[in-house]
């Protein structure tokens, strides 16, 4: 398989550019913390199989207050991705399964609905979504020939994806809670890909194809 050497270093990339941003905006409105919540949708929207995707979420976040109630908000959000696919070769049923780290980078402008000293502030968000797929690993078991009994055969194989990166967009929206330094920030968060990782159609109705519209309910804790 053929992977972006960038993309699977770019959880390092955006850790470096997390602490260069702290020393560059020093003094000014700049907020840090942690999201994660889960996603309400099946991120494997059709698999002639089983989706593995794990839907919980979590990962560093950085919000930059603008003017006029506006910010910048940028997130690096981790899940775990992968399915278990079904095909039929020489008449005996075989199985894919291919396991990923996902990567998610939200980058968002947001819009506070009320005044730096409202205590609960809603927001509403918007913004471009990247999202890179590392370290794919691929698996192919089957019988032997002509036979669905044991014993099994499995090999490691190259998986090409369709798209990495995918891109999409995002916007949502929630309430922001603030208790002193800390600021906690319920919301949801629908994403549109218009590209995909995984997207194959096969002989034998094999399908799997990632799911193209995302929902995850996140909670953001900052400082």
């Amino acid at each position: 398989m053929r992977y972006l050497h960038f993309g699977a270093r770019l959880p390092l990339i955006f850790v470096a550019v997390f602490l260069s941003a702290q020393t560059t905006l020093y003094g000014q409105k700049l907020s840090i913390g942690i999201a994660g919540g889960a996603a309400l949708t099946d991120l494997m929207g059709q698999v002639s199989g089983s989706s593995d995707a794990k839907r919980y979420t979590f990962g560093p976040i950085l919000e930059i207050r603008l003017p006029a109630s506006f910010a910048a908000e940028i997130s690096a959000l981790y899940r775990r991705t992968g399915f278990t696919g079904k095909t039929v070769v020489m008449l005996a049923p075989a199985t894919y399964r291919v396991r990923a780290n996902s990567w998610e980078f939200p980058l968002l402008v947001k819009y506070y609905l009320a005044r730096p000293s409202v205590v609960a502030r809603p927001y509403i968000s918007g913004g471009y979504a990247l999202r890179f797929l590392s370290d794919v690993q691929a698996t192919f078991t089957t019988p032997e020939p002509f036979t669905s009994l044991p014993p099994y055969r499995s090999f490691d194989y190259e998986y090409r994806l369709q798209s990495n990166p995918s891109q999409g967009m995002a916007i949502g929206g929630g309430m922001s809670f603030k208790a002193g330094r800390i600021h906690i920030a319920p919301g949801a968060r629908y994403t549109r890909w218009f590209t995909v990782p995984f997207d194959e159609y096969g002989p034998h109705a094999y399908t799997v194809q990632s799911a193209r519209n995302q929902v995850d309910l996140l909670v953001a804790v900052t400082f």
